[in-house]
Formats: structure tokens, sequence, C-alpha cells
């Protein structure tokens, strides 16, 4: 076959170390994905109770909207560093069309999800430009 004279076909045997690093590293990627939307949480309610010196959610808009806001950011980026996990574990470590497939509809599922957040905490699509907004009002 083809691919059995490419270079890059022989067997590496130094391989199973890179796939254990970067295993690791995929999962240290999803930890911190899921450390910054915690710690993001945390941080915007605690800043959201010291703000309103209250729990009274009705009571100003504006400090309930900067919390939504400070919500959607925290977890948008959390989200980004949970696919940048998934896409090293599957590009690198187990590239088989099942795990591919499987990527696939995650990225679309949170791409979904990003999109829906983004026009949440700022009120436009991720792909408008906010300088024409500014110039429409």
């Amino acid at each position: 076959m083809l691919l059995s004279i490419l270079p890059f076909s022989q067997p590496d045997p130094l391989w199973p170390l890179g796939e254990t690093i970067l295993s690791y590293t995929a999962q240290g990627v999803e930890i911190v994905g899921v450390l910054v939307i915690i710690v993001g949480i945390l941080t915007s309610l605690v800043r959201f109770i010291h703000g309103t010196k209250s729990i009274a959610f009705g009571k100003n808009t504006k400090d309930y909207a900067q919390l939504r806001k400070e919500l959607g950011q925290s977890i948008l980026i959390g989200l980004e560093l949970l696919v940048a996990g998934d896409i090293i574990f599957t590009a690198a470590v187990q590239p088989s069309l099942e795990n591919l497939l499987t990527l696939g509809v995650l990225i679309v599922l949170r791409f979904m999800l990003s999109v829906a957040l983004e026009l949440e905490t700022t009120g436009r699509w991720p792909w408008q430009c906010s300088d024409l907004l500014d110039d429409d009002n």
C-alpha cells in the first residue's frame, strides 16, 4: 500500500509516551475549562451579591444584567477550553471515525450554545462588528 512506504507510517517507539503526554494534556485543558466555569460562576455571584448588598434579583436590573453577562462570558471561555481538550484528545490520541463523529457533534452543539450565549450577553451575533452597531444608534 502507498501509506506503508511513507516515512511517517513507520512505527515510532516513542509514540506511546507522546500519546500519554497528549492524553494528560487534553485532560488538563478540560479540567482548566471546568475550573474556569466554576470560578467564573462563583466570582460573578460574589460580585453580584456584594454589589447589590442583597440577593433580591428583581430590584436592580442593571446589576442583574451584569451578572448574566459575566456568567455567560465565563461559560463561553470554559466551553472554548473544553472544545480544545476534546480536539487534542480526538485528533492526537484516539483518531477513530467514531471519536471524530462524536467530536463533530460536540463541536456543533457547543458552537450553537456559544452563539446563543454571545447573543444573550452582548445583544448581537458573534460575527457582527460592535462598531457597526454603535454607528446605527
